[in-house]
């Protein structure tokens, strides 16, 4: 064959692979929501829980798996104490990562986060949020994905904040005791490769026991983006009534001045603009005209957050659940040293 045909033929390979390309991105186009719906499957039954449970952890998973918005993983194969699926969902505030075992000695999650990109890659920002555009949050080392229940319990329950829209995986590493290799059928070909190289770099015989089991749960944070509710100020809210964090860039306050509450299933939030840079502020919220400070509700979480191209500090403080409808005083410290100071100001809130 001449050189010319094989170019010729080479130009014909490039323009089927055109041609291909395009066709799938047709395909997608016209029906990529129900192609997504058949990987990104929320879960058919709602969790069995232990007895030990808590009624509020139960209350969250059961209210996503009612709102059509808990996923779960296939059984866990590949540790010793733990079978049952893991379960992972969100309201598009907040996100909650749920599993239960025989025993969770030894047992812990040693990666997690949402496919973003590399820059929100495994970064799952802080319980009461998704990533803020144009921000980055304010954060001191690598998370530690401890589990938020008590000690010797058999439940890992932990909430992070929401993904992106634009974030179609939930990965998770869980590491643990590995199922014992036995007999010469049924055996793990990777678990074996595992044991012998873990053996050539000489690790203590302990750790040769142990394994790391990774678990994707595809999603679609399409479900979940009329979910949450929202009461923006006037004054950076776009046509929905949402924040529009451009409008804040372009016109931002000059003292701590009240953003926007949002709440949903998992949690209400309550962000604050114009943070003084290098305080920590915080905030709680008391019935309106109470005035005794045991009346106020504490955050579970917050963080603060830094503009990226303009020099504009936010704070975000989050709540458990707060009914709707409610009106509340927020009372705000600019920097809470020693956490029994007065309230530097104090703002009305509703609850939306």
């Amino acid at each position: 064959m001449s050189f010319y045909q094989q170019a010729r033929r080479l130009m014909r390979a490039r323009v089927y692979l055109i041609v291909a390309v395009a066709a799938i991105g047709l395909v997608m186009a016209a029906f990529g929501d129900r192609i997504l719906e058949r990987f990104a499957r929320t879960c058919d039954a709602a969790p069995v829980f232990l007895d030990e449970v808590p009624t509020a952890v139960r209350e969250r998973l059961l209210a996503l798996h009612a709102a059509d918005l808990l996923y779960c993983s296939a059984a866990v194969d590949g540790l010793a104490t733990m079978s049952e699926p893991v379960y992972w969902g969100s309201d598009g505030v907040s996100s909650v990562l749920f599993f239960q075992a025989e025993s969770l000695e030894g047992v812990g999650v040693t990666r997690y986060g949402f496919t973003s990109g590399m820059e929100g890659a495994y970064v799952p920002p802080t319980r009461g949020t998704p990533l803020v555009p144009r921000f980055r949050e304010d954060g001191a080392g690598r998370i530690v994905y401890r589990n938020e229940a008590p000690d010797g319990s058999r439940y890992f329950v932990r909430f992070q904040g929401a993904p992106t829209v634009s974030d179609r995986v939930v990965e998770i590493t869980i590491s643990g005791t590995a199922t014992p290799q036995e007999g010469l059928t049924g055996r793990d070909v990777f678990r074996d490769i595992e044991i012998l190289m873990a053996r050539l770099r000489g690790e203590p015989p302990a750790s040769l026991g142990a394994t790391a089991v990774q678990i994707p749960i595809p999603i679609q944070p399409e479900r979940w983006i009329d979910v949450p509710r929202y009461e923006t100020d006037a004054r950076w809210a776009d046509d929905e009534g949402r924040p529009d964090h451009a409008a804040l860039v372009a016109d931002p306050p000059d003292a701590p001045t009240p953003f926007f509450t949002v709440t949903a299933p998992l949690g209400t939030t309550v962000w604050v603009a114009g943070v003084v840079t290098g305080t920590r502020p915080t905030l709680a919220l008391a019935p309106a005209r109470e005035t005794q400070a045991p009346d106020a509700l504490e955050p579970v979480a917050s963080a603060r957050w830094f503009g990226l191209d303009a020099p504009i500090v936010l704070a975000h403080f989050a709540f458990e659940p707060v009914a709707a409808g409610g009106s509340y005083d927020a009372r705000y410290r600019v920097d809470d040293a020693d956490g029994v100071a007065p309230a530097d100001l104090a703002w009305s809130v509703v609850i939306p």
